[in-house]
């Protein structure tokens, strides 16, 4: 890997690109310190426009609507997160609606018990 401070704004970006969305600790920490290089750059003027900006990373959405979702709709709720939620919705819904169906068949098993069926 080269050194952030000989490479252009364009290799900086593109390293940025291809680091950003990998989870080790070494990507991250390296996608940290190619971000500090570009503010540095900014702050001393050696990058002339604001178009240069790195993109900050996308919302992924809300894990606990995506649980309330998956617990209080079940199926249905864990249908719309997947179709149409983002990532952390989607995460929060497959949590909630096993969660949901889990407790539901032990409250219906507790219920048979108590029948004596």
């Amino acid at each position: 890997m080269k050194n952030p401070s000989e490479m252009s704004y364009e290799e900086l970006k593109n390293e940025i690109v291809l680091l950003r969305d990998k989870e080790d600790e070494e990507s991250k920490a390296r996608v940290a310190y190619l971000r500090r290089e570009l503010n540095s750059r900014f702050s001393s003027g050696e990058i002339e426009t604001e178009s240069y900006a790195v993109e900050e990373e996308e919302d992924e959405g809300s894990f606990f609507g995506g649980f309330m979702l998956g617990f209080v709709l079940s199926i249905i709720g864990l249908a719309l997160a997947l179709a149409f939620g983002k990532r952390n919705v989607k995460k929060g819904s497959i949590l909630g609606c096993i969660i949901e169906l889990i407790a539901s068949a032990i409250v219906g098993i507790i219920l048979l018990v108590r029948q004596g069926i």
